[in-house]
């Protein structure tokens, strides 16, 4: 008795046959003996093209239902980093001051995500503007500060005409113990206490350093929607 192993077209299936190559194959056993163990051997071939082709049906639909079960494990949901789980509990933890809103555009999304800040104190130049920040919050957070940047054009000299944002915290003084509430009561801070010392808009800085009265006048007729140097700004009062 011989076995010959031959691959089909179909990758992966094996089919097994018997090849008698001549009477002395069977030397030593009778003719009744000859007939089972042809049948049994035939049995064991079927036997075994039954195996293969359950395993040409069922294996990659089992292989479906592992992933199917994995992904009902993770709830269908994808498996939230560090840095999104500690935004989370800051998010939920979060005093704001009265005078600002946070905003999601995008559901399930609060790594992305805005502000609108009204100026409330009297003794700001920019009392009672309302201004729109957008927060993107780094995979890295907290090891990286969020990225903020001021949607509405203002006359600032720690926030430039392309919208930067300039704050200690923001930068250098950045640490991982710090928190969106912190950057959010920063940013009230500049409204309050700008700091021409350490500018983002040069002209504005060395304006309000030089002549802080001109410098005033200048925020109150850009907060009318009115031009200066050529650049307009949108009405806010």
């Amino acid at each position: 008795m011989t076995f010959s192993k031959e691959v089909l077209s179909k990758p992966g299936l094996v089919s097994l046959s018997l090849s008698v190559n001549s009477a002395t194959e069977f030397e030593g056993f009778s003719g009744s003996k000859k007939e089972i163990l042809s049948t049994l051997i035939g049995i064991v071939v079927d036997i075994y093209r039954i195996l293969i082709n359950m395993i040409r049906i069922f294996g990659p639909k089992g292989s479906q239902r592992d992933e199917e079960e994995k992904k009902a494990g993770d709830g269908g949901v994808k498996r939230k980093s560090a840095g999104e789980i500690r935004l989370q509990k800051e998010i939920a933890e979060l005093d704001l001051p009265r005078n600002v809103v946070i905003e999601f555009p995008r559901e399930n999304e609060i790594m992305n995500f805005d502000i609108r800040l009204t100026v409330d104190d009297s003794s700001s130049l920019w009392y009672q503007a309302c201004y729109h920040f957008t927060f993107t919050v780094p995979a890295a957070y907290p090891h990286e500060p969020p990225r903020v940047h001021c949607n509405t054009k203002i006359y600032h000299p720690n926030i430039n005409l392309q919208g930067n944002v300039c704050l200690n915290i923001l930068r250098a003084d950045w640490k991982p113990v710090l928190c969106i509430n912190a950057v959010i009561l920063g940013l009230n801070f500049l409204f309050l206490e700008p700091n021409p010392n350490d500018p983002l808009n040069q002209e504005a800085a060395q304006l309000m350093r030089d002549n802080p009265d001109r410098f005033s006048d200048n925020v109150r007729r850009s907060l009318r929607g009115q031009a200066l140097n050529g650049e307009s700004y949108p009405k806010l009062l």
